[in-house]
């Protein structure tokens, strides 16, 4: 049986939630939206898998009121 950590199931919780955000507009999600829409994500650790995320150059974010993350490639 196949098990991830809890980090990699997050993070894949976060690019599903991305991918389906870029094939509906691309608009940028910010991370206290994807833990609201997943109940029971600490927006804490899923903000670590974020920048994880992003310095390995899956995802870019973008600061401010409309900001948020978007998927690094199509």
């Amino acid at each position: 049986m196949l098990s991830f950590s809890r980090k990699t199931d997050y993070g894949l919780v976060a690019l599903t939630r991305l991918a389906e955000a870029h094939a509906s507009g691309g608009e940028p999600i910010s991370a206290r939206q994807i833990a609201g829409e997943f109940h029971g994500m600490p927006l804490p650790l899923l903000m670590n898998v974020l920048k994880d995320l992003q310095r390995a150059g899956i995802v870019t974010s973008t600061r401010g009121s409309r900001g948020g993350y978007v998927l690094a490639q199509p």
